[in-house]
C-alpha cells in the first residue's frame, strides 16, 4: 500500500497547530502500523519538531513491536484501536483474519507496557453464533482487558463469503441492506434472533464496564476535576445505554 510522505504529513500537522490551534489528531488509516519503518520515521519527525500533540490510530494485533510502540508513545500516541473481532481461533480463521488469538493478547500487553491505551472491537452475530459462542466473547473481553471495548455486528457486503453464506442460510434477503451497519444487527444468526443479539451485546458491555477493576483504573488516571466531570458524563451515558432493557 502507498503511504503519504512524512514531510507532507508534518506540513499538514504544522498548519493545523499554527493556524487552527489543533493539538489532537486521528490518523485515519485502517492499518497505521503496517510499515514499521514509515511509522518510525513519522514519529521521529514529530519528536524532532518539538510539537506537543496527541494522536490516535488503528492497528492490527500482529503489526506492533515494543520498539515501535515506545517511539509512538514519545511522539504523542495515546490510544490505539484494534479490530480483534473474536477470541475464537475457528472464527478468526473462518473470517480469514490471518491472526492468532495469542497475537491479540500479546498486542494489548505490549500497548499497555508502552503506556498507550487500547480500544478493542469484538464481533457478534455471525451466522454460526450461539449463546455459548457469544458467552466466550464476553469471557475473552475480560481476559483481554483493554481500556475501551466496543461490540459490533457483522455487515455482510455483497460479493463476500459472509454475504453468500447469510443469503444461502436464509438469514438475509438478497440485496437487503436495511438497518444501521455495525450498530444494529441486519440479520439474525442460525440460532439467535435480532432481539437476542441486542440483549447479548448489552450484557457483554455491562459485564465488562461494571467491574471495580475498570472503574478504579479509570479514576486513577484522572488528572483534574474537569477530566473527572468528563469521565462522569461519558460513564453515565454508557451506563444508561447498557443497563436499559
Amino acid at each position: 500500500n502507498r503511504h503519504r510522505s512524512v514531510s507532507s504529513i508534518m506540513s499538514e500537522i504544522h498548519e493545523c497547530v499554527a493556524r487552527h490551534g489543533i493539538a489532537n489528531f486521528l490518523f485515519r488509516s485502517e492499518l497505521f502500523t503496517q510499515n514499521e519503518r514509515w511509522v518510525s520515521e513519522l514519529c521521529q519527525a514529530i519528536i524532532d519538531s518539538g510539537l506537543k500533540i496527541s494522536w490516535a490510530c488503528n492497528s492490527r494485533v500482529d503489526t506492533v513491536s515494543p520498539k515501535m510502540l515506545n517511539l509512538m508513545k514519545q511522539a504523542g500516541c495515546w490510544i490505539m484501536a484494534f479490530g480483534v473481532e473474536s477470541g475464537d481461533q475457528f472464527t478468526l480463521d473462518r473470517l480469514d483474519k490471518r491472526a492468532r488469538v495469542a497475537d491479540s493478547l500479546k498486542a494489548i500487553e505490549l500497548v499497555r507496557a508502552a503506556g498507550i491505551k487500547s480500544s478493542v472491537y469484538l464481533l457478534i452475530g455471525l451466522p454460526w453464533d450461539t449463546k455459548e459462542t457469544i458467552e466466550q466473547q464476553a469471557i475473552f473481553a475480560q481476559k483481554l482487558d483493554p481500556d475501551l471495548l466496543e461490540v459490533f455486528y457483522p455487515y455482510p457486503f455483497p460479493g463476500t463469503p459472509l454475504y453468500d453464506q447469510a443469503v444461502k442460510a436464509g438469514l438475509l434477503a438478497a440485496n437487503d441492506f436495511s438497518g444501521d451497519a455495525y450498530s444494529d444487527p441486519v440479520m439474525p444468526t442460525e440460532h439467535l434472533s435480532i432481539a437476542e443479539l441486542k440483549g447479548l451485546r448489552k450484557e457483554i458491555l455491562r459485564r465488562f464496564y461494571v467491574r471495580p477493576r475498570i472503574i478504579i483504573r479509570t479514576l486513577a488516571r484522572v488528572k483534574s476535576f474537569k477530566e473527572f466531570i468528563n469521565y462522569a458524563h461519558v460513564g453515565a451515558a454508557q451506563l444508561r445505554s447498557i443497563m436499559t432493557a
